[in-house]
């Protein structure tokens, strides 16, 4: 049980935050609401602030870099320490996007929330989950003969990429992301689609 005589990080990371974490995707997420209400229990005072930037004659609650890709700004503010994050703007597959809708702007900034939260202390440790799924899934190698296996279906059309797909199901698939598994598909439709200008010559 946090007492207020520790240090805030200290105080707030011993939290049990589980009442109010939800799993979305696969990935553990701890409710920007329930995250108030715990921080609001445990520190004598707590703020937020989302930033505001100029484009052009219009204020957004966002800005973009150079590519055009979306962030949003938050500050937290809590017993007299303060932390800001940049977030990107997400789509549901938790991908950078660019123009984004205002439903989209407003989970980044929640999300973002949570993120200063947990530099604060409060749910950091699920941080700490995602950081280690992230390294584990960085170390996982394409096996290269899988990848070339895969090629030569590919080049044959989709159906056939499709059966050496599920053939292959399982750990030998282990590291093909969804660029590489789009790239794949572009190539089999190609294939198809030159098969089909030959038939109509």
């Amino acid at each position: 049980m946090a007492t207020k005589k520790q240090k805030l990080f200290e105080r707030l990371r011993s939290i049990n935050v589980s009442q109010y974490v939800e799993k979305k995707n696969g990935l553990d997420y701890l409710s920007w609401a329930g995250a108030f209400i715990l921080m609001h229990q445990n520190c004598s005072s707590v703020k937020f602030e989302k930033h505001f930037f100029q484009i052009g004659s219009t204020e957004l609650p966002y800005t973009f870099d150079h590519s055009g890709w979306a962030f949003v700004k938050v500050s937290v503010s809590a017993d007299n320490e303060t932390v800001t994050e940049v977030f990107p703007v997400l789509n549901y597959a938790n991908k950078a996007i660019q123009n984004p809708n205002s439903f989209q702007v407003n989970t980044a900034h929640q999300r973002c929330l949570v993120k200063c939260l947990a530099y604060l202390g409060l749910g950091i440790d699920l941080y700490l989950k995602e950081d280690l799924r992230d390294s584990a899934v960085v170390e996982k190698a394409i096996n290269p003969e899988v990848l070339k296996e895969l090629i030569l279906s590919a080049e044959q059309g989709v159906a056939s990429l499709k059966d050496k797909w599920n053939e292959l199901k399982g750990e030998k698939l282990d590291g093909f992301t969804q660029d590489i598994k789009k790239d794949l598909h572009e190539i089999a439709k190609k294939a198809d689609e030159k098969e089909a200008d030959r038939n109509v010559e």
